[in-house]
């Protein structure tokens, strides 16, 4: 039995693995501890387990409570470390509380769970689609690495979204955290150097003259190019920058088909303020109640090289049955992505002269689906996320471009799809049907399909 005057504190209690522990940080709170404890004595203790960067003392009036200090390492292995060890310790007269501290988020990531079956390639590959990367720090063989990214935004999603995912094996699980932007000398092993250093190029190539440039073999992680420029909403209070913003699979739209309780959607959609029933969009304040008043008009994969990305694309304006055109050779839904547009304005205006036209466009709301039909496994395909397609359009300033031509034997329609990532122009559209929608309410992670029959110009 616990002894609840000695064992206050007992050191095996809550110790779960870094990977599997979303509040797990470098930055250790260490309660309980004696009024006058000096950080020469802190730091002797706390140093046995790592390099200890800061410590910060907080000590309360007299009379009013013990003192507590906030230790930072170098990362979190060593902060882990440390807490299994010194949990429930006596430090000088008291039994000493050990638990995880806040951290100030940084560009700079550290990936730890890493190995002999690590690569800069590897590394490359799945830290890339979250933003623009400007040198990743490692070295073959060690157990850990730092990925210096161009934005904030881009590392906190780095963060948040690959602590616990395998890499190497299912039980070789990645753990994250910030480091330190600019490290003090030494901080380093002797003989570390940098594998990979810089930005990358840009190396989509393609025909300049119909406005369209061809994905060339640049896709390998959803995040080259240096993506910079101007931001997708005006940068205001709450604007888009950087990597994915929000919770990309709300229960609320994931999943959902769109069509009411014993009854058919129509055709075509409501035109935009014609005043007739439109089964809640003009009321519509979040993207989940787009979903939900629209009916789900396709449901397959978005493929860009060697990923596919899941979706269901639910009926803003148009007709229904351009989904007959979405679908690949042999009848699958499956659409790939051979061409990118550039948001330029002058590109933007031509779109916005082929949607007006008469019976011509039609516009769709693309939400991540975790049950929309895959690639065949021996195309060789990776599936993931919708969230890496839209961060990496975002990123590159683009639309993708996918040629459509209908499998029917009846008609021989041609159509371009556009697929417009979160911007200026996306969220305009989308006020066609839903003028309630702002940038704020319009976070989720999602892109704007818009259809236009006949070829592009």
């Amino acid at each position: 039995m616990i002894d609840s005057k000695r064992d206050k504190f007992p050191n095996y209690l809550h110790h779960v693995p870094p990977e599997e522990d979303p509040l797990a940080t470098r930055t250790l709170f260490a309660g309980n501890l004696e009024i006058n404890i000096s950080e020469e004595e802190l730091r002797r203790i706390f140093g046995r387990y790592g390099v200890v960067d800061d410590i910060d003392i907080k000590r309360p009036p007299p009379g009013t409570g013990n003192a507590y200090a906030f230790v930072r390492y170098q990362n979190l292995d060593m902060a882990h470390r440390a807490k299994i060890e010194l949990s429930g310790q006596y430090i000088g007269k008291f039994q000493c509380k050990i638990g995880y501290g806040k951290v100030m988020p940084t560009t700079r990531v550290w990936v730890g769970g890493l190995g002999p079956w690590t690569s800069v390639t590897q590394l490359t590959q799945e830290f890339d689609r979250f933003g623009a990367i400007k040198k990743i720090e490692y070295v073959k063989g060690e157990s850990h690495a730092y990925i210096l990214y161009e934005s904030l935004d881009a590392a906190q999603a780095a963060v948040k979204e690959m602590r616990g995912v395998p890499l190497g094996g299912p039980d070789k699980r990645l753990r994250t955290d910030f480091a330190e932007v600019n490290p003090p000398p030494g901080a380093f092993p002797p003989g570390y150097k940098k594998e990979f250093d810089g930005e990358y190029r840009d190396e989509w190539g393609g025909g300049r003259g119909s406005g369209y440039e061809d994905y060339v073999g640049d896709y390998a992680g959803y995040g080259r190019g240096r993506g910079r420029g101007r931001g997708w909403h005006e940068r205001g209070r709450g604007g888009h920058r950087g990597g994915y913003h929000g919770d990309y699979q709300r229960p609320d739209y994931r999943d959902y088909d769109g069509t009411p309780e014993g009854g058919e959607h129509p055709a075509r959609s409501p035109d935009p303020g014609d005043g007739s029933n439109d089964n809640g969009l003009t009321s519509a304040r979040t993207l989940a109640d787009v979903a939900r008043a629209t009916p789900t008009s396709w449901q397959g994969s978005l493929i860009l090289k060697n990923s596919s990305f899941g979706t269901k694309m639910h009926l803003i304006e148009g007709d229904t049955e351009v989904a007959e055109m979405m679908q690949d050779e042999e009848g699958r839904p499956l659409l790939r992505i051979t061409q990118r547009l550039r948001l330029d304005q002058s590109r933007l205006d031509d779109v916005s002269r082929r949607i007006s036209a008469p019976s011509t466009a039609t516009i769709l709301l693309s939400l991540p689906s975790t049950t929309a039909p895959q690639a065949p496994e021996e195309a060789a395909v990776q599936t993931r996320p919708l969230r890496n397609l839209v961060a990496y359009l975002k990123q590159k300033e683009a639309a993708g471009v996918i040629t459509l031509n209908s499998t029917s034997k009846e008609s021989n329609t041609q159509g371009v799809l556009y697929a417009f990532p979160p911007c200026a122009f996306s969220l305009d559209l989308l006020h066609r049907v839903s003028p309630g929608l702002t940038e704020e309410t319009t976070r989720d992670d999602h892109l704007v399909i818009v259809i236009v029959r006949g070829t592009a110009t």
